[in-house]
């Protein structure tokens, strides 16, 4: 068997003989998003289903807020939009189709304290779905123990659908002129 591994090469940094550097790669990521999953309106792709996928919609943007400096609403709205393709009807006139839209960008080159924010922040959030069913497994009550196991999928699948790929973004330290 053979297989065929594409080997990502990076751009090296460039200085100047006394180390200055002129050119660098640092490291960026793009942020995305897959409205189709996170909305679900058709109840099929997600773990949650009927209002706890609206729950899990309005925790998303609520954890993503702070971190984009964007409104929740904001979000929200973007999210909504694009749950679907849209095709022109009329000049001017969008409309949804019926195919689901897998992938949206909400940033584009944010950088690692961004990332490692959003990766810390959904560490916490499954540390707390984890913590939640541990204890909605030690509860005698049937209807409080399904409300907390519920409470704990909740958390543990807010963050699903939102994901970031990685690249590099060329800066020039002394300027453009410099490289």
């Amino acid at each position: 068997y053979t297989a065929q591994i594409p080997i990502v090469a990076n751009r090296g940094g460039l200085m100047s003989a006394n180390g200055n550097p002129f050119a660098l790669s640092v490291r960026m990521y793009n942020m995305f998003a897959d409205p189709a999953f996170i909305v679900d309106p058709e109840e099929k792709l997600s773990a949650l289903k009927g209002e706890d996928i609206k729950k899990a919609e309005q925790m998303l943007v609520e954890a993503l807020s702070p971190l984009m400096n964007k409104p929740a609403d904001e979000l929200l709205f973007q999210l909504e939009q694009n749950v679907y393709y849209k095709k022109e009807a009329s000049p001017g006139v969008w409309v949804d189709t019926e195919k689901p839209r897998r992938f949206l960008w909400l940033a584009k080159e944010v950088d690692e304290n961004f990332h490692d924010r959003f990766m810390e922040l959904k560490k916490k959030m499954q540390e707390e779905a984890r913590d939640t069913n541990k204890i909605a497994s030690k509860i005698k009550d049937p209807e409080l123990r399904a409300r907390e196991t519920q409470k704990a999928k909740l958390l543990a699948h807010t963050l699903d659908g939102v994901g970031f790929q990685k690249s590099f973004k060329r800066i020039y330290p002394q300027g453009a002129h410099a490289s």
